[in-house]
């Protein structure tokens, strides 16, 4: 059952980017990173992506936001059940389904649609700082491991 909220919450996240990202309608497909709004510096299986490639924005649903791989290709950052100002939260696989729980979609990890959050920690550091040591689970029944340490800053709150 977890595994299916997983999967539904996924598509929410990339459905509401789909709609809330910044976009231009003139042929700079790949705006600066400087433009976006919020900072994140993700070490995902030993390579770090910080390149922007939307505002990182915090929702009634959590945090969510794109990041580029090295190829210039974005994938979906979602911060989940977000804990409290001041609180680290433990992160489970199977746990309790109103736990934090963060998701990746659509990258970096070549053939891997999804990774989600099995293990290890998420804290709010400020309203709009947060810090990740965690392990995102991927590939056939979400077995194969994959580290992700790094930070994450909200630069917009409550996008409708």
């Amino acid at each position: 059952m977890k595994n299916l909220k997983v999967l539904v919450m996924l598509f929410l996240a990339v459905s509401i980017l789909g709609t809330a990202c910044k976009k231009d309608d003139d042929d700079n497909d790949n705006p600066l990173s400087g433009s976006y709004k919020g900072s994140a510096s993700l070490t995902i299986d030993g390579t770090t992506y910080s390149t922007l490639d939307s505002d990182v924005a915090e929702i009634e649903e959590g945090v969510v936001f794109l990041l580029q791989d090295a190829d210039g290709v974005p994938f979906t950052i979602s911060l989940v059940n977000l804990p409290a100002v001041g609180v680290t939260a433990t992160l489970e696989l199977n746990g309790d389904e109103d736990l934090p729980f963060i998701l990746c979609a659509n990258g970096p990890i070549p053939g891997v649609l999804a990774l989600v959050s099995g293990s290890g920690t998420l804290k709010r550091t400020s309203e709009k700082d947060y810090e990740i040591d965690a392990i995102l689970y991927g590939g056939m029944n979400f077995m194969d491991e994959y580290p992700i340490v790094g930070t994450v800053t909200v630069g917009v709150i409550d996008v409708k």
